[in-house]
């Protein structure tokens, strides 16, 4: 008759144990993670609503009575159930979410989060919040700012003047050639921080300004230096020589002065630029008759 060894038996009983002991660590881990989880959520919830209820109270909004009743809390001693209620109603987090959005409805295009930001700019930022609530309003004021001086210095410079600024890139060489264009580029950086800063100006008196597209104001500011100074100085080049320009360059106020303008639009419109391009490419596509661009 076979016999099980006690040395065997009690190594069995040992790895069950532990193994027990891993599973409810695991499960109380777990369980932690999805208790942090729902209050990260729920402050969310709740800053978003307060900023929300308050916004719609400001602005004499029609407010949901349940917008009052519901900004309730539950105690921080309140036990988090071991699974989701049957009735996800019953959920106090679902209800929380159900009021954001009848919120988020009732006081759109403005946002909760971006309610929510606005106002902790406001107390973090006494001072500073007079030259814009948000950083990338400020950051791209002080851009601004800075590239007007440029513009207004390099205007000083004997070296621009309208018979420099017409000649272009090729027919310019040293010191004159460097402040022709950073006059120009100085021009398209106005321009183009003129533009952002009336986009960002509409976000925030909207109220859904996101800063997750902050990078997307930058690419905006390069690309407008970019068409800036391809508008004023190769596109502005190749229509005034198809036009026929005048032999005595600089007689012309369209010649000199022509380009800064021209300079400042593309800053302020990237776009343009981008159309000029694609309808230059299509008539070229045409001619060889190739597909055309869209």
């Amino acid at each position: 008759m076979n016999s099980i060894h006690p040395a065997a038996s009690i190594d069995r009983a040992e790895t069950e144990s532990v193994a027990s002991m891993v599973s409810a660590h695991r499960d109380a881990v777990i369980k932690a993670e999805v208790a942090a989880a729902r209050e990260r959520v729920e402050k969310t919830l709740l800053r978003e609503i307060e900023a929300m209820v308050l916004f719609a109270l400001g602005a004499g909004l029609d407010l949901p009575p349940e917008a009052l009743a519901a900004r309730q809390q539950p105690p921080p001693d309140t036990p988090l159930p071991d699974a989701l209620p049957l009735d996800a109603a019953a959920d106090p987090l679902v209800r929380l979410a159900a009021l954001h959005l009848t919120l988020t409805r009732l006081i759109a295009p403005a946002r909760g989060a971006s309610l929510v930001l606005l106002e902790e700019q406001r107390q973090a930022h006494p001072v500073l919040r007079a030259f814009g609530p948000v950083p990338q309003v400020r950051w791209m004021l002080a851009v601004a700012v800075l590239s007007l001086i440029l513009l207004l210095g390099t205007a000083l410079s004997g070296d621009v003047n309208p018979e420099n600024v017409s000649k272009g890139l090729l027919n310019l060489q040293g010191t004159a050639l460097i402040a022709v264009e950073v006059f120009l580029i100085a021009a398209s950086a106005v321009g183009a921080t003129l533009a952002n800063l009336k986009r960002l100006n509409r976000y925030i008196s909207d109220c859904n300004y996101d800063p997750r597209y902050d990078s997307s104001y930058w690419s905006r500011l390069v690309m407008g230096l970019i068409s800036g100074v391809i508008l004023s100085q190769v596109v502005f080049g190749s229509l005034v020589s198809g036009e026929g320009a005048s032999a005595h360059p600089g007689t012309s106020a369209l010649d000199g002065f022509g380009q800064p303008i021209l300079a400042i639009l593309g800053g302020f419109s990237a776009e343009l630029v981008h159309d000029i391009l694609r309808h230059l490419i299509n008539v070229i596509g045409n001619t060889l008759g190739l597909r055309k661009v869209e």
